[in-house]
């Protein structure tokens, strides 16, 4: 099912049925999780951007991973902005914060797909990708269409296997 960008993000009345891809079953438990989880009840930040802007510790796998690729990442000015402090990779529990991640997702958050997809950050990722080699016109990127399709499901032994449907990979 094809959607326009528009279309595959706005629920106007914050329903899930909305998007015409769930199920009853689906559509309750949409329900359900939507009115039980709160911001803030998890005792998560109220929105990623605060996350974002406020900062977040450093998981120990993070911290590993980070030490191990130090060298790649140093290579890379916007890493080291994110990634680096005091000439080094942040170390776990230190605060990681991405503030141009905040700028990126207000924008989705008050444009939808249409700031992916025809907008800044999508000509930001576009002259990203180029200065990396890639061919890719802004134009091919700002005139994709987003497409939403029900998951692939397969049960085996009492356990149900999901994959993202619509995609160009193998579906398991």
């Amino acid at each position: 099912m094809g959607r326009s960008p528009d279309e595959a993000t706005e629920a106007p009345d914050g329903d899930p049925r909305s998007s015409g891809l769930l199920d009853s079953h689906e559509v309750s438990r949409a329900k359900l999780i939507h009115r039980e989880v709160r911001p803030g009840s998890l005792g998560l930040p109220l929105r990623p951007q605060t996350a974002a802007r406020e900062g977040v510790p450093v998981a120990p796998g993070l911290a590993q991973d980070l030490r191990r690729e130090r060298d790649n990442l140093a290579l890379d000015p916007g890493m080291r902005g994110v990634f680096f402090a005091d000439g080094d990779v942040l170390a776990a529990m230190r605060t990681l914060r991405q503030p141009r991640l905040v700028h990126t997702l207000t924008m989705i958050a008050d444009q939808g797909l249409r700031a992916v997809y025809g907008g800044e950050v999508g000509a930001s990722l576009v002259k990203l990708l180029a200065e990396r080699g890639s061919s890719m016109p802004e134009e091919d990127f700002a005139e994709h269409a987003v497409l939403l399709s029900r998951p692939h499901s397969a049960s085996y032994d009492r356990v149900e296997y999901l994959s993202s449907g619509g995609n160009s990979q193998s579906q398991y």
